[in-house]
C-alpha cells in the first residue's frame, strides 16, 4: 500500500511542471479583433480537449527512426496518424498547459512520434499505419508549418534546454521548410515531393511571420512567401460567395473541389494572421467573406460541403465548418452578436471524428482568446507588430493599484487624478450610476478653473479597489457622433523637469491593466492632437466576474483612419489616459454593449520611469509641501476634467467609505474613529476669508491658513476627520446614509458647529 501511494504521489509530481502561460490565457489580440464572450468559454474548452485527450491521443512505441515511447493523434480512421494531426497536437499541448498540469510530455511524444516517420528531407511521411509502418511516403506541406510553429511556441511555453533546445529545432525544421516546401515563385507546396496544384488552406501567414522572425537571415525570403500566398488566396477567393477553394493553381483559379474539408481550414488561418500581425490582406480577406456570405448566415444554417457560389449543397453540420467562420467574425466588434452565435454553435458539438474534434480545439483557442503569440508576450521579443497580449498585467512599473489608505487612492504614483466624463457636454444623452455632485475644477481645454460634474470613480469591486464606471447606458441623444462614456487619469505633467514632473518615454514596451466588464477603447491622449482624434486600441469586452489582463503595445494605438490630423505617438506627449465605453450611431451595435459596467485595476508602465516624490502646486486653489517616494498620498494635483474623443471631461468626487478621486486639491486627512480615511478636494481659487457654510448635502469651506473638520452622526460617532490649508473647498457628505450630521469646524483659532441634512 504504501508503494502504491509513494507511486501516485510522484505520478502527481510529474504530472505538474510549471510553464510560462498558463491555460487560460483570456488574451485580448488587438489589432482591433474581438473574442467569443461567453463567460465559461475556457471552461468549456477544457472539457472537449479532455475528451480529445483520453479519446484520440494514444501513447506507444517507436522502433524505426526514434528509439523509445513516442505518441500520436488517431486519425478518422483510428488505426492510422497523418502528419497535420501531429502538428495539430503539438500546438494544443502547447496552449492547454495550466498550471495543474503541463502537457510538455505530451508534445515531447508526438514530436518523436514525427522523428520516427521522416523521409529522405527529414519530413514526416504524411500517412502512417498506428506506430508500424508507413501508408503514404513524403511531406504534407501544413503539417510542416504547424509543427514549427508549435515547436517555437514550445520554446517560450516549457523553456529550452541545453540538452532539449525547442527553438534551434524549430529553426533546423524551418531551414528544411523553405528548401523543400517553397517553390522559386515563392507559393508554398503542398508536400516536398509534388507541387502540381496548390491548397489555399495550407497558407499560414502567422507561421510565416514567426519564421521571418526566427530565420532572421531569410526575413526577405519569407516576406516574399506572405506576399506571394495572400496574392493567391486573393485570387482564388470567390467574387460573389467570398469562399475559397480545396484546391487551385498558382493563379488562383479552382481546379478540383468546393469550400470543402480542405478549404475549411482558411479562415482560421488568416483570423490568426490577423490577431496576431494585423495583416491588412487577412482582414481583407475576412471583409469579403463576411460582406458576401457570413453576414445573411446564422450558425444554425452552415453545413457543408459548401458550393463556390454559396450554395450549401451538403449535410455536414460540425465543427469544421462553423469553427473557421467563428474565427472569421473576429476581425470586427460590430460581428459580436453574431460571434457569439457561432461560438454557441461550436461548443455545443461533442465527441466529434478526428479532424472536426481537432478543429473544435484550435479554432475555439483563437476565438477564446487562449492562443496568443507566445513569442510577443517576452519582454524584449523584437516584435512590435504584435498585440497578442504583451507581458504580463503582473509585469512592469505600477502607476496605480488603487493600494493602501484612502489618501493612496486618490491620485496615481504620479500625482494626478482619476476622472469620468460623459458625452452630454455634446448633446449626448449617456449616463453612468457613478455617485455624482458638482465641483470646480481645471478644465484643461479651457485653460481656467470650471464647475463641472463631478462622479465618484474609485470605488470598491469585491475585495480590490478600482476605478470604475457602475451600471452605465449609453444613448446618443443629440450627439452628431457616437454616444459615450469614460474613465481618465490625467497625465498634465508628464515631460515636465519642474516639481510634480515625470516621463512615461521610458514605456518603451506601452501598458497594461486588468480589466472586467464591457468592450471598450484604450486612449493615449497626446497634447499635440487637437481634434480629439487620440491614439487607440479597441479592446474585448472580458466577464465581469474574473479579471482579464490587456497588455498595449506601443505599435497598436493608433489614430481613427477616417478622420483627424495625423500626429507621430510620444510617449512624452500623452497628457491624459482614457477607458471610453462607446456605441452605435442611431441604434446600431457599437465597440460596448449599450448598457454594463467598467472596472480598471493595476495600470503599469512596461519599460521604466520614475514618479515625482513633491506634489504639484494645486492649479484651482492651495499650495502643498507635502512629499511622498513612489507611492501616492492625499494633496493637491494639477487636474483636469480630460476629454473624450469627441467631447469635454468631468472630474472626479469624493465617496465616504474611503473610495475617492481628486479634482484638485490641497486637503490632507487623519483617521477617523471608524478607522476611515477620507481625502478631501480643493475646488476653486484660494479664498480670503475664513468660513463654513452648510448647503445642501454638504460644506463649502473657506481657508485663510488652515483648518479642520470632523463629521458625527447624531449617535455621537465620529465619520470622519479632514484637515485643510489655505483655499477653497466643497465637502461633499451626499454618499453618507440618509439624516441629519453634526459637522465641527476649527478654522485658525475659532470654532463653528453646523448641522448638515443629508437627503
Amino acid at each position: 500500500m504504501q508503494k502504491i501511494l509513494l507511486l501516485l504521489s510522484l505520478c502527481a509530481i510529474t504530472a505538474y511542471s510549471a510553464v510560462n502561460f498558463p491555460y487560460p490565457q483570456n488574451r485580448n489580440y488587438g489589432n482591433s479583433t474581438i473574442n467569443a464572450t461567453s463567460s465559461n468559454a475556457s471552461t468549456t474548452l477544457k472539457t472537449r480537449f479532455n475528451t480529445f485527450l483520453s479519446r484520440l491521443y494514444e501513447e506507444g512505441t517507436c522502433n524505426n527512426k526514434f528509439k523509445g515511447t513516442c505518441a500520436r493523434i488517431k486519425f478518422d480512421t483510428e488505426s492510422q496518424t497523418v502528419s497535420e494531426g501531429i502538428g495539430y497536437g503539438m500546438i494544443i499541448m502547447v496552449y492547454f498547459s495550466d498550471n495543474t498540469t503541463s502537457y510538455q510530455s505530451h508534445f515531447d511524444k508526438l514530436w518523436a512520434y514525427y522523428q520516427n516517420w521522416t523521409n529522405g528531407n527529414g519530413l514526416m511521411n504524411w500517412k502512417i499505419n498506428g506506430f508500424s509502418s508507413v501508408i503514404e511516403n513524403n511531406g504534407a506541406t501544413d503539417a510542416e508549418f504547424d509543427v514549427a510553429l508549435a515547436l517555437v511556441m514550445a520554446h517560450y511555453q516549457f523553456g529550452s534546454t541545453s540538452s532539449k533546445n525547442y527553438l534551434d529545432t524549430a529553426k533546423a525544421l524551418i531551414s528544411k521548410i523553405r528548401a523543400y516546401e517553397i517553390s522559386s515563385n515563392n507559393l508554398h507546396k503542398p508536400g516536398d515531393a509534388w507541387e502540381s496544384e496548390r491548397n489555399p488552406s495550407y497558407v499560414s501567414p502567422a507561421a510565416f511571420e514567426i519564421f521571418k522572425e526566427v530565420e532572421s537571415s531569410q526575413s526577405a525570403k519569407w516576406q516574399s512567401v506572405i506576399t506571394a500566398n495572400y496574392t493567391l488566396l486573393k485570387n482564388n477567393q470567390n467574387s460573389s460567395s467570398g469562399l475559397f477553394s480545396d484546391w487551385c493553381n498558382d493563379n488562383g483559379g479552382v481546379t478540383r473541389g468546393k469550400y470543402g474539408y480542405d478549404a475549411a481550414r482558411v479562415p482560421w488561418r488568416i483570423a490568426w494572421a490577423n490577431a496576431w500581425y494585423g495583416h491588412a490582406d487577412a482582414k481583407t480577406l475576412l471583409t469579403n467573406l463576411y460582406s458576401r456570405f457570413l453576414s445573411s448566415k446564422n450558425a444554425s444554417d452552415i453545413k457543408g460541403a459548401i458550393e463556390m457560389n454559396g450554395t450549401m449543397s451538403g449535410n455536414d453540420k460540425n465543427s469544421t465548418f462553423v469553427g473557421p467562420f467563428t474565427n472569421a467574425l473576429s476581425y470586427s466588434s460590430a460581428n459580436q452578436t453574431k460571434m457569439n452565435d457561432y461560438w454557441g454553435a461550436l461548443i455545443g458539438f461533442t465527441n466529434e471524428p478526428y479532424y472536426s474534434a481537432t478543429l473544435q480545439l484550435l479554432t475555439g483557442l483563437l476565438a477564446s482568446g487562449n492562443m496568443p503569440n507566445l513569442k510577443a508576450l517576452q519582454p524584449g521579443s523584437g516584435n512590435p507588430s504584435s498585440s497578442s497580449g504583451g507581458v504580463s498585467a503582473s509585469s512592469g512599473v505600477l502607476i496605480d493599484n488603487f493600494a493602501g489608505s484612502a489618501e493612496d487612492r486618490v491620485f496615481a504614483k504620479t500625482w494626478e487624478p482619476w476622472y469620468a466624463y460623459t458625452d452630454v457636454g455634446n448633446s449626448g444623452s449617456s449616463t453612468m450610476q457613478n455617485t455624482k455632485s458638482t465641483a470646480i475644477g481645471w478644465d484643461k481645454d479651457k485653460n481656467s478653473c470650471q464647475e463641472m460634474v463631478s462622479y465618484t470613480v474609485i470605488m470598491q469591486d469585491g475585495s480590490d479597489w478600482v476605478a470604475k464606471i457602475d451600471r452605465y447606458s449609453l444613448s446618443q441623444g443629440g450627439n452628431k457622433d457616437e454616444p459615450y462614456v469614460a474613465l481618465g487619469l490625467q497625465a498634465e505633467n508628464n515631460g515636465l523637469t519642474t516639481t510634480g514632473g515625470y516621463n512615461f518615454s521610458g514605456c518603451t514596451g506601452g501598458f497594461t491593466y486588468s480589466y472586467k466588464g464591457e468592450a471598450h477603447n484604450f486612449k493615449a491622449q497626446l497634447k499635440t492632437v487637437k481634434d480629439y482624434a487620440y491614439h487607440s486600441m479597441e479592446v474585448s469586452p472580458a466577464s465581469n466576474n474574473a479579471w482579464k489582463d490587456v497588455s498595449v503595445p506601443i505599435s497598436e494605438l493608433r489614430q481613427p483612419s477616417a478622420w483627424g490630423d495625423k500626429v507621430d505617438f510620444k510617449l512624452s506627449d500623452i497628457n491624459a489616459f482614457s477607458w471610453e465605453l462607446k456605441g452605435g450611431k442611431s441604434g446600431s451595435a457599437g465597440l460596448s454593449a449599450n448598457t454594463g459596467s467598467l472596472a480598471i485595476k493595476n495600470f503599469r508602465c512596461i519599460g521604466t520611469m520614475t514618479f515625482p516624490s513633491t506634489k504639484p502646486a494645486a492649479k484651482c486653489g492651495g499650495t502643498s509641501s507635502s512629499s511622498k517616494a513612489n507611492s501616492s498620498s492625499s494633496g493637491g494635483s494639477s487636474s483636469s476634467g480630460g476629454s473624450s474623443s469627441s467631447g469635454i471631461g468631468s472630474s472626479s468626487s469624493v465617496s465616504s467609505s474611503g473610495s475617492s478621486s481628486s479634482i484638485d486639491g490641497d486637503g490632507t486627512s487623519s483617521s477617523s474613529d471608524d478607522g476611515e480615511d477620507t481625502p478631501i478636494i480643493s475646488v476653486s481659487p484660494n479664498g480670503t476669508n475664513s468660513g463654513a457654510f452648510a448647503i445642501k448635502n454638504g460644506v463649502n469651506l473657506q481657508v485663510a491658513q488652515k483648518a479642520s473638520i470632523e463629521v458625527f452622526n447624531l449617535s455621537g460617532k465620529s465619520m470622519r476627520k479632514m484637515n485643510f490649508f489655505n483655499g477653497s473647498y466643497y465637502i461633499s457628505l451626499g454618499d453618507l446614509p440618509k439624516g441629519l450630521y453634526i459637522v465641527k469646524v476649527k478654522l485658525d483659532n475659532r470654532s463653528e458647529i453646523l448641522r448638515i441634512p443629508v437627503k
